[in-house]
């Protein structure tokens, strides 16, 4: 059984609001995500400004589902795909942690260059993760919250998901986070590994 001080010492780095306030996303996050039905598989969470406690939580359940301290990266979708059109300034060692960590964590907002292009570099890099058995997580910030609006955004990403019967989660808002379903779930019982103490 792993530490969970070591745990939390590991990804602290992912708490960049105050206690007070990442608890409370920690919280809304983990009444809403059925953590019994997560899978080794990739996820697609549509959320508000909550990618942080998301990452976290996420990290730790899955360190503690695979006995091991994971290894994990964030990388934006500018990010990743600024680094695919680069020649001899590519950050290879960012490269090299974007296909062989343990986890790895992309943020896409509405803000991001989201296009058919970037998404099918992102789809291409989940299946070579999930094909190397690593763990994807794809984070969507939705900035308006109709639905149709966002949907629209991830259109391919979002059909690959499906096809493949991956993960999709939305907790865009508390009313859609009532209904929520993971995929190929409806149950809502809630238990993240996770308690004040561990960070």
């Amino acid at each position: 059984m792993l530490n969970t001080k070591l745990l939390a010492n590991k990804y602290k780095s992912l708490i960049q609001k105050n206690k007070k306030d990442f608890i409370t996303e920690l919280s809304f996050i983990k009444e809403n995500i059925n953590f019994n039905k997560l899978l080794d598989k990739p996820i697609l969470c549509y959320s508000q400004n909550r990618r942080n406690a998301l990452y976290y939580l996420l990290a730790y359940y899955f360190s503690l589902k695979r006995n091991k301290v994971l290894t994990y990266v964030v990388i934006t979708g500018q990010s990743f795909i600024d680094q695919h059109f680069m020649n001899e300034k590519k950050d290879n060692e960012l490269l090299a942690k974007v296909n062989y960590s343990d986890i790895l964590f992309i943020s896409l907002s509405e803000f991001d260059y989201t296009n058919q292009y970037l998404e099918a570099l992102l789809i291409n890099l989940v299946q070579s993760r999930t094909d190397k058995n690593l763990i994807t997580i794809i984070s969507y910030d939705v900035l308006n919250s109709g639905k149709s609006s966002y949907l629209s955004y991830t259109k391919n990403l979002n059909a690959y998901f499906v096809s493949n019967k991956f993960q999709i989660i939305d907790i865009v808002s508390k009313s859609l986070a009532e209904s929520f379903s993971l995929s190929q779930s409806t149950d809502k019982k809630n238990s993240a590994p996770i308690n004040r103490r561990d960070f």
